[in-house]
């Protein structure tokens, strides 16, 4: 779960083609900000026109807050929840 960059503004994204999907899936990882070693780190993976957003505060190498994005707004949500998105892009 390293962030993609060190500063805030920093993105990377992957297109990631799995065996029998027609189309890649889309994650994009943006350094929302930084101070010291906390880091808001927003993920965004897009299926087609379907898009998951979390934004994530880590402390050093570790996840410290998850919330979810929906419609514009910020929910609370879980490192579980975060971490189902990410296994995803395996």
């Amino acid at each position: 779960k390293a962030a993609p960059g060190k500063n805030a503004g920093d993105f990377v994204t992957t297109e990631i083609m799995q065996a029998g999907r027609k189309t890649p899936l889309v994650l994009t990882q943006r350094v929302l900000s930084r101070d010291g070693t906390t880091m808001f780190v927003e993920y965004e993976l897009k299926d087609g026109a379907k898009s998951q957003i979390y934004r994530v505060r880590t402390e050093g190498e570790q996840v410290a807050e998850v919330t979810t994005v929906i419609s514009g707004v910020e929910h609370a949500s879980s490192v579980a929840a975060f971490d189902a998105m990410m296994a995803r892009t395996i």
